[in-house]
């Protein structure tokens, strides 16, 4: 599966607003308008798609999804902290089921766009939670994952087509890298 756990599959489901499908490999963009933006807003956080409460910058919008696709993998605090700096996150403490103390992350008032700081209050409690470094993009079709293995060692979102649309990215990759060695005459390092 390539669900990620709780509330970082919609920072996935987020970033995966971009991609580049099987059949036309080229890039496709489901958040160019700001009705798209309110609408994914509406879906996943249930406020009303054409609530005007909502405030939406539609270029901090991309720019936030270039820029955590671009650290996916990686710790670079710099680029979060500069986005948290803009669109502020919150923490609250409140109780789970049990009575035991959590920590809540919301965005702050002076929040400029707040579909932005929700995500990033997401991606802040997927890094308490030790979940942001599993979260990757497919090196060849760009879909971003999470990473379940033991050791986070999976590259390619899938190896085999999990249907007649499915791209089996990493047995492409794997046949690409044996064709080039094949015709380079170079045996594989574990020959």
């Amino acid at each position: 599966s390539q669900v990620a756990p709780g509330t970082l599959e919609v920072v996935r489901t987020f970033l995966n607003t971009w991609w580049i499908p099987n059949d036309t490999r080229e890039p496709t963009d489901e958040l160019v308008s700001l009705e798209a933006m309110r609408q994914f807003y509406a879906i996943w956080f249930g406020k009303a798609g054409g609530d005007s409460e909502i405030s939406i910058v539609p270029e901090l919008v991309q720019r936030l999804r270039a820029d955590l696709r671009n650290i996916l993998g990686k710790s670079e605090v710099l680029v979060l902290s500069e986005w948290l700096a803009l669109q502020p996150v919150e923490v609250r403490l409140s109780q789970d089921e049990e009575g035991m103390p959590t920590l809540y992350y919301r965005p702050a008032a002076s929040a400029t766009c707040q579909l932005c700081a929700v995500v990033l209050a997401l991606v802040v409690e997927a890094i308490t939670r030790s979940t942001w470094m599993r979260l990757k993009a497919c090196p060849d079709c760009q879909w971003v994952f999470y990473d379940h293995t033991k050791n986070r060692n999976k590259v390619w979102c899938l190896m085999t087509a999990s249907g007649p649309q499915g791209r089996s990215c990493g047995s492409i990759s794997k046949v690409r890298s044996f064709r080039a060695r094949q015709k380079a005459g170079t045996p594989r390092a574990s020959d």
